[in-house]
C-alpha cells in the first residue's frame, strides 16, 4: 500500500483522528472504514493532510496515536452514522495500524459520548475487544451529550510533555509511566474543570510494555515555552499565601505542574483563612467582656491565638479592676483597705481618676480605655475617650488586614517572607498609613513586605522607625535583617545579638527565636546549649510555634535539657497541632517507634506524607533515601497514597520493593523539579 505520513515536530509519531474536529498536525478521517477499504481512506486522509506529497510514497515508520470520537446508543457503539460492535471496531483499529508498521501502536485514545450511561454495563467488552490490539496505553474518556475527541491529549503526548519534567525523566522517549501519569493528571484535571466536554469518568489500560514514543526531532518549541511558563507560575505559587492567584493559575493552566502540591496548598490556606475568621468573629464578640471567663476560654482554645496579646491583657486588667474597684467607689468595707487592693488601684487608675483618664488619653490602648470606663466613677472625659475608643477599634480594624498580610506570627501574619504577597500587603499596610500616618506597626510591616521583594533599604528604614516607637516586633526583624541568610556568615552577630536581646526583653517572640539559634549554634561567646533551650522554652510557654518546635527537638537531642523523648513528643506535637510542617517528621518519628508515646504507626505515615507533599528535606529523606527502615504500616500507607497518585500498581503489602522505591522516587522528582 503506498502512503504518505504526517508527523509531529517533537516526534516521530504519526496521530489519526477519526471522527473528531481533527487538527493541523493529525490526519483526519471522517469515519473508520471496513478493513477492505481501509488503505483507500488513509490515503486520502494523508493527501489531504500533506500539503505536498512527493513520489514515490513511502510505507511510514512511526509511531501511532490514534484519537477515535464515538457515540453509545441502544444498539451499540456509533461511529457517524454506523453501529459498530466492539469486536468490529477492534478489526477496523488493526487494519487502521497494521502490525507490520516498523513503528508502535503507542496510544488509543477513545472519547465516547454517552448521555444514558448505557456503556458502564458494556466496558468490559469493549476492554477486551481493544486490549489484544497492543497499544501501549489505551485511554477511553466518557462524556455526556456532546462527543469531544482528545486530540489535545494526542498533541502533548506527541509532543514530548509527558517525558519532560515534572512528569518524566526527558530521556527521549515517553515510557508506558510516563504516558499513563500524564493522561491520568490530564483527564482528572478536565474532569474537576467540569463543561460539556469534561469526562465523567476515564478509564486506562495498559499493553505491551516498553517505551511508546521516541522524541528524535526538534522539540515543539510554543508547547515547551507554556510548559515552562506553567512550571515557573508553580514554583511561584507554591510559596504564596494568594488563595485567589492559586486558584486562578489551577482553573487556567494546561499542563499543569505541581497540581497537586498546590491544591494541597490552596485548600489548607482555606481551611486557615476560615479558622481565622472564625477566630476573628469569636474576638469580636468577646473582646468588651466584663467578665474574664470567655477570654480565658479563647486563649486555652484559640488556633492561631490571633488576639493573644490582648486577652491576656485584658484578662490581667480585668482582673486587677476587680481588686481596685471596692476601693474606688467606696462601699462597704472599703474605707480601710488592705495594701494589696490600694496597689491594684493604684496600677489602674494612677493616684486619681484624672491620672488614669490622662493616662488612657495619652496611650490611645483600647484595653486601657475600656478599663477606665469599665472602672471609672465620675467619669470624666467619658465622651472624648468612647471617641477615642472607637478610633481605636478603627485603627484594629484597618491593621487587620494588614498584619494577616504582612505581620510576624505573632501577630498573626505568614513566618516566611517568601510567603508574603507583597501586591496584598503593601496596599494593605498603606490603607492603615493613609489615614493614620502615625502607626508605627502598619509602617514596620509595609517594611517586611518590602523586604520580601527584596528592597532591604526600605525594610531598614521602616524597622529603625518602629524600633524609635518602641515597637518589640521591629527589634526582631531588624536583627533577621541583619541576620539574613545570604549574609549570615558574615553578619554583625554583636549587633544581631544586641537587637535580638533588646526585642526578646519586651517579648518579642521573632527576637527570642533568633537568640536560641544564636546561642545553639555557639555563635554568642559564653551562652551554651542550655541559654538556648532556656530562652525557646520560655517563647514556647508564650504559645510561639517555632519555639515549640525547638524545645522539642532540644529534648530529642539532649541539647541544654537531658535527653526526653516523652518531652519531645509533647511539644512536637503542639508545634505539629499548628500546622508547622518541619515538626511532622520528628514526631512521626518518635510515633513510629514508640519513643516517649504508644506507638501510632498509621498517624506517623500521615505525618510523614503531609510533610513529604509540602517537600520537607527530613520526610523526603525518611519516605525516600530510607524508605525501607520504615515501618511496614508505614510503608503500606505510603504505597496506598502512591496508587492514589497513579505511581504504583503493585500490592500494597508494606515491603519497600522495586516498584514502591522506584514510585516515591518519581514522585519526589515530579515535586522537587529534578525529574
Amino acid at each position: 500500500m503506498l502512503t504518505a505520513a504526517l508527523t509531529t515536530a517533537a516526534t516521530s509519531a504519526e496521530i489519526l483522528v477519526i471522527g473528531g474536529a481533527g487538527d493541523a498536525n493529525a490526519v483526519h478521517m471522517n469515519a473508520l472504514p471496513p478493513p477492505a477499504d481501509m488503505g483507500e481512506a488513509l490515503l486520502a486522509a494523508r493527501l489531504r493532510a500533506v500539503p505536498v506529497t512527493t513520489l514515490p510514497m513511502t510505507a511510514p515508520q512511526d509511531d501511532v496515536i490514534v484519537v477515535l470520537s464515538a457515540a453509545q446508543g441502544e444498539g451499540g457503539l456509533t461511529l457517524g452514522d454506523e453501529v459498530i460492535d466492539p469486536g468490529a471496531l477492534a478489526d477496523r483499529i488493526a487494519a487502521l495500524v497494521p502490525e507490520q508498521v516498523d513503528g508502535r501502536r503507542a496510544v488509543l485514545l477513545l472519547s465516547v459520548s454517552d448521555p444514558d450511561d448505557m456503556l458502564q454495563a458494556r466496558i468490559t467488552p469493549l476492554h477486551d475487544a481493544l486490549a489484544p490490539l497492543g497499544f501501549g496505553l489505551t485511554a477511553i474518556s466518557v462524556t455526556g451529550d456532546m462527543a469531544c475527541d482528545q486530540a489535545p491529549l494526542a498533541e502533548r503526548l506527541a509532543g514530548g510533555i509527558a517525558d519532560g519534567a515534572p512528569f518524566g525523566n526527558a530521556d527521549g522517549t515517553t515510557s508506558q509511566d510516563e504516558a499513563r501519569v500524564f493522561a491520568y493528571a490530564s483527564l482528572m484535571q478536565a474532569n474537576r474543570r467540569g463543561g460539556p466536554c469534561a469526562p465523567r469518568y476515564s478509564v486506562l489500560f495498559d499493553g505491551a510494555e516498553g517505551p511508546l514514543l521516541t522524541h528524535d526531532r526538534a522539540p515543539d518549541l510554543a508547547m515547551r515555552r507554556a510548559l515552562l511558563v506553567e512550571r515557573f507560575e508553580a514554583q511561584v505559587l507554591s510559596r504564596s499565601n494568594d488563595r485567589a492567584a492559586i486558584e486562578a493559575y489551577l482553573a487556567s493552566c494546561t499542563f499543569c505542574p505541581a497540581e497537586t502540591a498546590l491544591t494541597e496548598r490552596r485548600d489548607r490556606i482555606a481551611e486557615q483563612d476560615m479558622l481565622a475568621e472564625v477566630e476573628t468573629g469569636i474576638w469580636d464578640s468577646i473582646k468588651g467582656d466584663a467578665d474574664p471567663a470567655r477570654l480565658s476560654a479563647y486563649l486555652e482554645t484559640c488556633s492561631f491565638c490571633l488576639y493573644q496579646d490582648e486577652a491576656e491583657a485584658r484578662v490581667a486588667r480585668l482582673g486587677a479592676g476587680d481588686a481596685a474597684r471596692p476601693a474606688l467607689e467606696g462601699g462597704p468595707g472599703a474605707t480601710a483597705p488592705d495594701k494589696p487592693s490600694m496597689d491594684a488601684a493604684e496600677g489602674v487608675l494612677g493616684d486619681s481618676e484624672a491620672e488614669a483618664l490622662a493616662s488612657a488619653l495619652e496611650s490611645g490602648d483600647p484595653v486601657l480605655i475600656q478599663s477606665y470606663l469599665d472602672a471609672c466613677t465620675v467619669c470624666a472625659g467619658k465622651a472624648e475617650l468612647t471617641r477615642a475608643l472607637r478610633e481605636a477599634h478603627r485603627r484594629e480594624a484597618l491593621r487587620q488586614p494588614c498584619l494577616l498580610a504582612a505581620g510576624v506570627p505573632q501577630l498573626g501574619g505568614p513566618r516566611e517572607l517568601d510567603q508574603i504577597a507583597p501586591d496584598t500587603a503593601m496596599p494593605a499596610c498603606r490603607a492603615v498609613l493613609a489615614e493614620f500616618p502615625d502607626d508605627a506597626l502598619a509602617r514596620t510591616m509595609l517594611g517586611r513586605a518590602a523586604q520580601a521583594t527584596g528592597d532591604l533599604t526600605t525594610a531598614e528604614d521602616a524597622y529603625a522607625a518602629g524600633m524609635r516607637a518602641n515597637l518589640p516586633v521591629a527589634f526582631g526583624l531588624a536583627a533577621h535583617l541583619v541576620y539574613a541568610p545570604e549574609t549570615a556568615t558574615s553578619a554583625d552577630i554583636e549587633r544581631v545579638h544586641l537587637l535580638a536581646e533588646t526585642g526578646a526583653k519586651r517579648g518579642d517572640w521573632l527576637s527570642k527565636e533568633l537568640l536560641s539559634v544564636l546561642y545553639s549554634s555557639g555563635a554568642v561567646p559564653g551562652k551554651s546549649d542550655a541559654d538556648a533551650y532556656a530562652v525557646a522554652l520560655e517563647a514556647a510557654e508564650d504559645g510561639n510555634t517555632l519555639a515549640q518546635f525547638f524545645v522539642g527537638y532540644y529534648y530529642l537531642e539532649g541539647m541544654g535539657p537531658p535527653q526526653d523523648t516523652g518531652k519531645a513528643a509533647y511539644w512536637l506535637d503542639k508545634a505539629v497541632r499548628k500546622g508547622y510542617i518541619p515538626a511532622n517528621a520528628y514526631l512521626a518519628g518518635l510515633l513510629e517507634q514508640g519513643l516517649g508515646l504508644d506507638p501510632a504507626p498509621r498517624r506517623a505515615a500521615e505525618l510523614y506524607w503531609q510533610a513529604f507533599m509540602s517537600g520537607d528535606a527530613v520526610a523526603r529523606t525518611r519516605l525516600v533515601r530510607d524508605l525501607e527502615n520504615r515501618d511496614r504500616d508505614v510503608i503500606r500507607f505510603v504505597q496506598a497514597r502512591l496508587q492514589e497518585e497513579r505511581m504504583y500498581f503493585g500490592e500494597i503489602d508494606g515491603i519497600a520493593g522495586r516498584g514502591t522505591r522506584s514510585a516515591i522516587e518519581t514522585l519526589d522528582a515530579r515535586f522537587s523539579g529534578n525529574g
